[in-house]
């Protein structure tokens, strides 16, 4: 065994996702967010995306699905699990689609597993029901609940454009070029001489 990176900034590491190709290694720390690691060259690197569109705190389970990320955040408010679509380098989230959210089952979403298309993660974790040497406290234990999400759930949706905003466009991944926008609006039509309206 021998340490990939470190990294004095990070406070709680969460969820490990390692890409299809074995390349990356994503993590999440429940309090800063989503960072990413280059295992060829051992170098970490941050995932690009719009702050003012995205918020990755409170993510505790991290799932690598067919170019996205799936995150289980647990600590958001409401609760949720979303799907982020990454840039073709992988280190940009495009855009996120939330696949469920506020459930009044979620007590403490958690970790899971991927299933083919679905993930499944256990909805009440009884973190809270243990005391201070790992004792449980009997009166706060309950069964567990596990949820199934489908992780192809509105695949072809353009979902929330979180790409990332850069000083100039030329920054930008590729792909966000790709993601349509609204129509412009069309400008009143104009007065005919004469109109007094």
């Amino acid at each position: 065994m021998k340490p990939v990176a470190a990294n004095p900034r990070l406070t709680s590491i969460r969820g490990l996702a390692l890409s299809d190709d074995g390349k990356q290694l994503y993590f999440a720390d429940y309090d800063l967010g989503i960072y990413g690691i280059d295992l060829a060259t051992g170098k970490g690197f941050d995932i690009g995306y719009n702050p003012l569109m995205l918020v990755l705190g409170g993510i505790d389970g991290l799932y690598f699905y067919d170019g996205n990320l799936v995150a289980i955040q647990g600590g958001m408010a409401p609760k949720r699990v979303v799907r982020l679509k990454l840039s073709s380098d992988g280190r940009s989230i495009l855009k996120m689609v939330p696949l469920d959210v506020a459930n009044p089952l979620f007590v403490l979403p958690t970790y899971g597993t991927v299933a083919g298309s679905e993930l499944y993660f256990i909805t009440n974790s009884q973190k809270g029901a243990y005391g201070k040497y790992g004792t449980p406290d009997e009166a706060k234990l309950q069964p567990v609940r596990i949820f199934k999400s489908d992780l192809r759930f509105a695949w072809n949706e353009n979902g929330v454009n979180t790409a990332p905003k850069a000083a100039g466009a030329e920054n930008a991944p590729p792909e966000a070029a790709k993601t349509p926008s609204a129509p412009a609006k069309k400008d009143a039509a104009p007065k005919k001489t004469g109109d007094k309206s």
